[in-house]
C-alpha cells in the first residue's frame, strides 16, 4: 500500500478493534460454539476467543483491501546525527 511507504509501524485503533469484537461476539452467540460446547476456543468465563467466525472465502474477501482509517500509522523518524 503506497500510503504506508515510510511507516515505522501501524496498529488497529482501539475503538475499531472493540467494535469488531462486539460484532464478532454477537455473531458467535448463536453458534454451536456458544451453546454448551466446551472447547479450546472458550475461555474459563465462557467467552469465545477467535478472530473470525466466517468462511475462509469471506476472510480473504474482507482482507483484500486495507482501510487505513482503521489504523494508527506511525511514520519513521529521521535519525539526527550525533
Amino acid at each position: 500500500v503506497r500510503a504506508l511507504d515510510g511507516a515505522a509501524w501501524m496498529d488497529v485503533r482501539p475503538e475499531v478493534q472493540d467494535a469488531y469484537d462486539t460484532r464478532l461476539q454477537q455473531r458467535l452467540a448463536g453458534t454451536v460454539w456458544a451453546q454448551g460446547c466446551s472447547s479450546w476456543y472458550k475461555s474459563a468465563d465462557g467467552r469465545i476467543d477467535t478472530n473470525w467466525s466466517g468462511s475462509v472465502t469471506a476472510y480473504r474477501r474482507r482482507l483484500r483491501r486495507l482501510r487505513l482509517a482503521d489504523f494508527h500509522v506511525e511514520p519513521v523518524r529521521e535519525r539526527v546525527p550525533s
